[in-house]
C-alpha cells in the first residue's frame, strides 16, 4: 500500500501533504544535491526522496490547475497557428511542394 492506503485498485491517488509542504521539502532536497559536501549516501536517499515528493506533488490541485492553464493556453496558441498556415496555403505556389 502506498503512504495515503492506495493499492493501486485503479482509484486516483490523493496526495497525503499539500503542495507548499511539498513543494518545501523539494527545495530542501535540492540544496542536498547540489551541495558539494554531501555524501554519495545523502545524495543517493535525496534523489529517492526527491522522486517520491515530485509525484506526490503532481497529485495536488496546485500542479493539475497549472498543467491544465498551459494546456488550454498552448491549445489557443496551436489553433491561432493553424489558422495563420491555413491562411497562408493559397498564397504559396502549388509548384513549391513539388517533388522532382
Amino acid at each position: 500500500l502506498g503512504p495515503n492506503g492506495a493499492g493501486g485498485g485503479g482509484a486516483a491517488a490523493v496526495p497525503v501533504r499539500d503542495a507548499e509542504t511539498l513543494k518545501a521539502e523539494i527545495g530542501r532536497l535540492q540544496v542536498i544535491l547540489f551541495d558539494e559536501k554531501s555524501t554519495e549516501k545523502e545524495i543517493d536517499d535525496a534523489n529517492i526522496k526527491l522522486e517520491k515528493a515530485m509525484q506526490e506533488y503532481k497529485l495536488t490541485a496546485e500542479y493539475l490547475e497549472a498543467e491544465d492553464k498551459k494546456r488550454r493556453e498552448q491549445e489557443t496558441l496551436n489553433r491561432e497557428a493553424l489558422q495563420r498556415v491555413k491562411a497562408a496555403l493559397p498564397l504559396m505556389s502549388p509548384d513549391l511542394f513539388d517533388q522532382k
